[in-house]
């Protein structure tokens, strides 16, 4: 089945389904369907975006006391406890570069990207 992505849908679709944490959980890839290296909306505890990294996670910007870093959670056919990463709708955008939690630019470029998204674009 072909996963649908961000351009399959009007800005106001988008925006309702990524509002909603219930219905963005309908729409899980398998972890044999994601694309190393590409931008995820994600439904999970810590991220709101996420870069698969090829390795059964996906990399993202976290908070905790107002500290902003870059985290990995695990996607959900992973199983429990580990298994976090309930929903993900790919966007088909992907990163060029090294996906890990100390790469600076991937750092800067998700925060691009939730700029973005907070800012309605």
């Amino acid at each position: 089945m072909k996963q649908p992505r961000f351009q399959d849908y009007t800005k106001e679709e988008w925006d309702k389904l990524t509002d909603d944490r219930e219905e963005l959980k309908k729409h899980r890839v398998s972890m044999d369907e994601c694309v190393k290296g590409r931008l995820y909306k994600l439904a999970c505890r810590n991220l709101s975006f996420g870069v698969y990294d090829g390795n059964k996670g996906f990399v993202g910007l976290r908070t905790k006391f107002r500290d902003e870093f870059l985290f990995t959670e695990i996607h959900w056919d992973e199983g429990p406890p580990f298994g976090t990463v309930e929903g993900m709708l790919d966007t088909g955008i992907d990163f060029d570069g090294k996906v890990d939690e100390y790469n600076t630019d991937l750092f800067y470029w998700l925060k691009k990207v939730e700029f973005r998204e907070n800012m309605g674009e």
